[in-house]
């Protein structure tokens, strides 16, 4: 959140001003006789003023004289504070608000603004600290939850910030649409991080229908739709934020991606490209590019993508496993296996990464230690991700699971068809490889050849059966 694009302080000091209205008087009543305290009402009332004015500096100006001619003046630490918050001084709110506290500890609006204040500056524990404080003194308004909720987020507390945002909701029905509009938004890309993605799109409904304009609410509802497979209206919720705003490259790459989920490779790589001409350091679009590249065949240009994502990112698991998965249908094992390493190193959670090294280890004579590696992972995940599909594909690999147990698990696990049919294709090729492996090229074509019937190019897999039948068909004319 911006100051520019929401109405946070004038919301704040709407509130605010009340408490100011009240200090005022009390000033004013119990200094009648003292004509510096009355000078320093008069300061503290125009500093105000000018405050509603948007006149922010004058307001700092005018509050300070009223802090010269009274320093125990609580109502012109915080009137100052929030001149100095509106301006992202951010060190000049706290230091104020600090110093209304010590005047006053059960000032909530002074904890409400430093705390408001912290998260500006990232300190996201000071923050909530301050936050929960101006709660616990009664403070309760939308606007603190929201920057709790903002700040919780920031510290990944995604189940706490939900908490957070439905009481936002609850106690501020009256937010203009836009406002209320950035709330579900930011409530649905909450969901999002905690996968539930239909509860996402809910929110981003809401969100769209508050605010038809909202980019950010059609780029994230179309991320989860996209997770929950509706490509189609993946495909129209990003070519909306893209008609609202085409500068911007990530919009692009997302829907790159469900392109080629679509199977429509052109136009994922004209949007690639695209994203990159608006974005040259935006390291998923070369991704992105690179993988369309390779289903084209362009191994170089897909090569040179994978590359530049790296060096954009050097912190970037997948773009060392997409790598990976280039260099072993390129038959540069040794350099694969660097590659899926670094991926596990980035992200040990890329289990697909493990299922190729084992295969490559097995191809290079290390079958027994590729083996042993492989199952010392599995078991660590007993309890865990044990139901996870690519565990199922280790088990087979490693010789606990049969080949038809596999193939039955592949239609178990699925949630549609469109899914079955992409974790056959995966089964088949692994299949593939283990009696490539035994010495069986009759069974390892056969399944192969039912990998590539699967149709589902967009898979990994379905690229490496192509490259291994071709390989096979060359070394049968050899022989």
């Amino acid at each position: 959140m911006t100051f520019k694009n929401c109405h946070w302080i004038n919301l704040l000091f709407e509130r605010f001003r009340i408490t100011l209205l009240f200090a005022l008087a009390a000033c004013f009543l119990c200094s009648c006789h003292h004509s510096h305290e009355e000078e320093a009402v008069a300061f503290c009332k125009s500093a105000k003023s000018e405050f509603e004015a948007g006149n922010y500096a004058q307001a700092i100006a005018d509050s300070s004289k009223a802090i010269d001619l009274n320093p125990s003046f609580v109502g012109a630490y915080n009137l100052r504070g929030v001149a100095e918050l509106s301006l992202h001084d951010f060190a000049g709110t706290i230091k104020d608000c600090s110093k209304a506290i010590e005047l006053n500890p059960k000032s909530a609006f002074s904890y409400c603004v430093r705390g408001s204040a912290k998260r500006q500056i990232e300190d996201y524990h000071g923050a909530i600290a301050d936050l929960d404080k101006a709660i616990a003194l009664n403070l309760d308004s939308a606007l603190v939850y929201e920057e709790r909720g903002r700040a919780k987020i920031a510290i990944k507390d995604y189940p706490g910030a939900l908490g957070d945002l439905d009481e936002v909701i609850k106690l501020d029905p009256s937010k203009p649409n836009a406002d209320k509009a950035e709330i579900y938004s930011l409530r649905g890309a909450t969901k999002l991080h905690l996968k539930d993605f239909k509860g996402a799109v809910v929110d981003f409904d809401k969100a769209v229908e508050l605010n038809p304009n909202a980019v950010d609410a059609f780029s994230h509802r179309g991320f989860a739709r996209k997770k929950l497979k509706d490509y189609t209206a993946a495909l129209a919720d990003f070519d909306k934020a893209i008609d609202l705003n085409p500068k911007e490259s990530g919009s692009y790459v997302d829907r790159g991606l469900i392109k080629n989920n679509l199977k429509d490779y052109d136009g994922a790589l004209a949007d690639f490209n695209m994203a990159i001409e608006l974005n040259t350091n935006n390291p998923v679009a070369y991704e992105g590019l690179g993988a369309t590249e390779r289903h084209f065949k362009n191994y170089g240009k897909a090569m040179d993508n994978f590359n530049k994502a790296i060096e954009i990112n050097p912190q970037d698991a997948w773009a060392y496993a997409c790598r990976g998965y280039l260099q072993n249908d390129l038959l540069q094992w040794q350099q694969a296996l660097e590659s899926f390493r670094k991926s596990l190193e980035l992200d040990s959670s890329l289990d697909y990464s493990r299922l190729y090294i084992w295969l490559i280890r097995a191809q290079l004579g290390e079958q027994e230690a590729a083996t042993k590696e492989l199952a010392d992972y599995l078991n660590s995940s007993v309890g865990t991700k044990e139901n996870d599909w690519p565990i199922h594909v280790g088990k087979f690999l490693i010789g606990t699971l049969s080949e038809e147990d596999v193939i039955n698990v592949a239609n178990r696990l699925s949630k549609n068809l469109e899914e079955e049919d992409g974790q056959l294709c995966e089964a088949y090729y692994y299949i593939g490889m283990k009696h490539l492996l035994d010495g069986d090229k009759s069974g390892a074509v056969d399944f192969l050849q039912k990998c590539l019937d699967t149709g589902e190019t967009r898979y990994l897999e379905y690229e490496s059966a192509e490259t291994e039948i071709q390989k096979l068909k060359v070394n049968n004319k050899k022989q």
